[in-house]
């Protein structure tokens, strides 16, 4: 009994984070059409492509489609839950191995196919699982509900604990080098509909001068480490060592947070930091210059490589995305000729910009997500669902004192700008 239990308690959370990321239940029922249309279409084109299969009723390739698409998504999450740990191989020659049965099954069903062997019944799974992947991608391009959904749902077959809405965290985003006039306009624009919502909600919109160089390390290293001391700009001549120090080339980032850093910064405490120069002490790093020395074995230890071989969405996805974005910049730049500004956007800056604005974008939200699910895991774990903010975090954004000479010094306000300030 306990065992029923726990498959009913598997598949209610997955329907529940389903529906969690569609939106409403018309969107689910819209999601499960799309799902059995697209069986449909796949195992159409599997019978005219594969000679040893045969239709004896032209109204079973609609029964089969049903069959073969429910297996497909009651047995997907299973199969990624009992396998993923080993090898995502697994999980691929499983879901072709239950397929090819599946197949066979119906060849055995009466107004079913007719199937001449388990050679064509294996041949058949391998094009179908093709021709469903290409088009639920298709599908979904667009859709970052859809996509990002997927991996959730794959990270609550992971850890036994799905995401409780009691758990307690900070997720801080740094924008790099955007200005409070320009934020206001692309909020009034309507092009940040989430960050509206968040303000309409309860938060609030406040303005801060940050005291020179105000550019990127040296902000960071006052953010995350509450001092930049001995940061003069982005690159400097350092005449004691006699060597140039970049601020986003990996050493000289290493050497940085050497400086500022006394073992407690903002993330420690079971933080992580994600696609930044320098890493606030996390105990987990991804893709930060500061603490990077081999990015695939940085990444070896997150799910989401797994997500990335996994999701039958990613790799059409990604290539559409990246030649729309490519296309997106020559366009872009053959008009940016002819204006004043002119900048070096020649090859091979289209790549670079797919690969910023879609492999990276994907990849740290991605991470982002799991290191949601990883620390709600710990704390339902070690405290009954509960997971309190490191205490860092909760120091830095607890209310501001009365005098200005207690906030860090990238966070100290302009008086100049006080008046302007957007507050609830």
């Amino acid at each position: 009994m306990s065992a029923l239990r726990r498959v009913r308690s598997f598949y209610a959370t997955q329907f529940h984070l389903l529906r969690r990321w569609s939106g409403s239940r018309a969107a689910i029922a819209r999601r499960i059409l799309e799902i059995f249309a697209v069986s449909a279409i796949a195992l159409g084109v599997t019978v005219w492509a594969i000679p040893g299969i045969r239709v004896r009723e032209p109204g079973s390739v609609i029964v089969a489609a049903l069959v073969l698409g429910a297996l497909s998504a009651l047995a997907r999450p299973v199969l990624i839950g009992l396998l993923s740990g080993f090898s995502v191989i697994f999980v691929g020659i499983a879901t072709l191995v239950l397929q090819t049965a599946g197949f066979a099954l119906l060849s055995r069903l009466p107004g079913g196919f007719q199937i001449d062997g388990l050679w064509s019944a294996a041949l058949a799974s391998l094009v179908y699982s093709l021709i469903d992947a290409l088009l639920a991608a298709g599908l979904s391009i667009g859709d970052d509900d859809s996509f990002f959904g997927t991996l959730c749902r794959q990270l609550a077959v992971r850890h036994p604990f799905a995401p409780g809405s009691a758990g307690q965290g900070a997720v801080v985003v740094q924008i790099d080098g955007l200005s409070a006039p320009v934020l206001r306009r692309e909020l009034l624009a309507g092009r940040m509909p989430t960050l509206a919502r968040w303000i309409s909600g309860g938060m609030t919109l406040d303005e801060w001068q940050p005291l020179l160089p105000t550019q990127t390390s040296a902000s960071q290293a006052g953010l995350l480490h509450r001092r930049n001391d001995g940061i003069p700009g982005f690159r400097w001549w350092e005449k004691e060592t006699q060597r140039l120090l970049v601020s986003n080339h990996p050493a000289d980032a290493r050497e940085i947070e050497k400086r500022v850093s006394d073992g407690t910064g903002l993330l420690t405490g079971g933080g992580a930091s994600v696609g930044n120069l320098l890493s606030g002490d996390a105990s987990r790093s991804y893709l930060t210059a500061a603490t990077i020395d081999d990015p695939a074995r940085e990444l070896r230890r997150s799910h989401v490589l797994d997500w990335w071989f996994l999701s039958p969405y990613s790799y059409l996805r990604w290539i559409v995305l990246s030649v729309g974005e490519i296309a997106k910049e020559i366009v872009q730049a053959a008009r940016a000729r002819s204006g004043p500004f002119r900048g070096p956007r020649a090859f091979p800056y289209p790549f670079a910009r797919a690969a910023t604005n879609v492999l990276l974008r994907h990849l740290t939200t991605a991470l982002v997500i799991e290191e949601m699910y990883r620390s709600d895991h710990r704390g339902a774990r070690e405290g009954g669902g509960r997971l309190s903010a490191p205490l860092s975090v909760r120091r830095a954004f607890r209310p501001r004192p009365e005098s200005r000479d207690h906030v860090p010094p990238p966070l100290r306000q302009d008086p100049r700008a006080a008046r302007g300030r957007a507050q609830r």
